[in-house]
């Protein structure tokens, strides 16, 4: 059995927990980095380690650990030398266990020294790795790096080049948020030679970006980071400690190559992470659902593009993500077995935040009621499905502008608080066909999630994973999908009408108030007073 895992900056031993020690051990199984891209030096080292670990749950389940096999041990033709160096032709040991080779050569003076009555024999020309203590963290080694004086820009570089090329099925939106995290660092750090960078630099750089406002690029574009890191901006809200932990990670990932090729001493960006008590993005309840839906954009189509109004709609009806749609062309509209399909692409033009995210998704029909359909003939000619969306050239995403719009769309409806943004249109979903006990594997295909939403529910993963790679097919999806039902909750909003042009009022809502907009007669007397000025 193979324990190995092959991640961008190294393999790594990945062993499942017994289910009986789940409890006691308080994971459901182990995982650590081997520090290696040599896959035969990886296999030698996860041999090794499986050995261990399997002492080790012999020890919490209260057996007695294996005894060495130094029994099974055997010189042939020993000979002592008159300097007292021992001579032999060949080890011989139980070929059952070559998982122990390791733990053989731990004892092995020890062992000659009480069997022979001999003095130590000289090293092994190429010892095996260090024993790894399983029960306790591994303490720190500093490996004392080349001195190649490589800035720290250099260094990312290498290292953006290196990974990227070692997982070439990586998204392309994956490669720019490293690449924007490095970069970022080397804004507070500045470019130094990376054998001046140390754990007091990383530290510093640690609580410098907790203090950097969200969406610092777009609301702050003349500003430089280290200046916003150094300064209070009032009324917005810092950026999450999980997007801090995530930098960081990327931060240590870096080091840990750094490391591994003798460019630096330690991983200095190691164990900084916040804890995130946060329960993060939430669903909505119906009585949030029927605020949303019962606003003038959807009842009075106040709004100046169209995906003011199918954006929050569509969300609700798919779980598709913001840019997913953002991104969507005209192209991506299909049709099979006479239902409309929304392909999510990753391609030149577009990007999915995940193999899994590669996806066709049916449109429900009661966003075929809403006008969908007939807003997607009105396009025809056009490249884009949506207009309005500009392309965020540092990201990839045209997501940007949308976003910005709910944000301020929320603040006017007074719904404005963490855990409740777009996305909660997505967890809404899939609780929704949750409870509607939906296979996970079908609501997986859906959403495009590339893990299981409880892995723990499923206990056939390993017929899943070999067979479950095949597409479904969208009759099956489009059953799936119709176990939404929101009618209650979206019952005030007006179908789209190609006829019907926007009214271009409160697309931006910085100078309204929640309840500031105008009832649905007032907007009827505008409409007939612009129209017919003379009277």
């Amino acid at each position: 059995m193979s324990y190995l895992l092959l991640c961008p900056n190294c393999y790594y031993f990945r062993m499942h927990v017994p289910i009986s020690l789940q409890a006691t051990m308080k994971k459901r199984e182990v995982k650590q980095p081997l520090h290696t891209l040599n896959r035969l030096q990886a296999s030698r080292i996860s041999a090794m380690l499986a050995y261990q670990y399997q002492q080790y749950f012999d020890q919490l389940r209260g057996k007695p650990m294996s005894k060495p096999l130094f029994s099974k041990i055997e010189l042939n033709n020993p000979e002592v030398k008159p300097d007292g160096t021992l001579t032999f032709s060949s080890i011989k040991t139980d070929p059952r266990y070559p998982e122990a080779e390791k733990e053989m050569f731990e004892y092995f003076k020890q062992e000659l020294k009480q069997k022979y009555t001999l003095i130590q024999p000289p090293e092994p020309a190429s010892p095996l790795p260090a024993p790894i203590v399983v029960a306790q963290p591994s303490a720190e080694v500093t490996v004392k790096p080349t001195n190649t004086s490589l800035l720290f820009s250099q260094a990312i570089k290498k290292y953006i080049n290196e990974k990227f090329i070692l997982s070439p099925d990586v998204t392309e939106s994956y490669k720019t948020t490293v690449t924007n995290d490095l970069g970022m660092l080397v804004e507070l750090i500045g470019d130094l030679p990376i054998e001046e960078i140390d754990r007091d630099k990383a530290v510093k750089v640690y609580s410098q970006l907790l203090k950097l406002p969200a969406n610092f690029k777009r609301r702050f574009p003349d500003k430089t980071v280290e200046e916003l890191c150094e300064e209070v901006v009032e009324g917005v809200e810092a950026r999450s400690k999980r997007t801090v932990n995530a930098t960081m990670a990327n931060a240590s990932s870096l080091f840990e190559w750094l490391v591994l090729r003798k460019l630096a001493g330690t991983d200095y960006f190691a164990g900084l992470r916040s804890s995130d008590k946060s329960k993060g993005r939430c669903r909505y309840s119906d009585e949030e659902l029927t605020l949303i839906f019962s606003h003038p954009v959807f009842t009075d189509h106040e709004f100046n593009y169209a995906y003011h109004f199918f954006f929050p709609l569509a969300a609700l009806l798919s779980g598709t993500r913001l840019n997913e749609l953002a991104q969507l062309r005209l192209s991506d509209i299909t049709e099979e077995d006479g239902i409309m399909v929304l392909n999510v692409t990753d391609d030149d033009e577009t990007k999915a935040k995940s193999e899994a995210g590669v996806r066709r998704v049916p449109v429900h029909p009661k966003l075929m009621e809403l006008g969908f359909g007939e807003y997607v003939k009105s396009r025809k000619g056009q490249h884009l499905l949506f207009d309005g969306l500009r392309l965020d050239e540092s990201t990839g995403r045209r997501s940007p502008n949308a976003s910005a719009w709910y944000g301020r769309f929320r603040k006017a409806i007074g719904l404005y608080q963490r855990g409740k943004d777009f996305h909660s249109f997505r967890h809404t979903v899939v609780f929704a066909l949750i409870d509607k006990e939906v296979d996970e594997r079908v609501i997986k295909a859906l959403v495009g999630h590339a893990e299981g939403l409880s892995k723990a529910v499923l206990k056939s993963d390993v017929t899943f994973d070999v067979y479950g790679k095949m597409r479904f097919n969208v009759n099956s999806l489009h059953r799936a999908i119709c176990n939404l039902n929101f009618d209650d909750v979206l019952g005030n909003v007006v179908p789209w009408n190609s006829k019907a042009l926007p009214i271009k009022r409160i697309a931006n809502f910085k100078e309204r108030g929640k309840d500031s907009h105008a009832p649905a007669a007032a907007l009827k007397l505008k409409i007939a007073v612009e129209a017919n000025p003379e009277n």
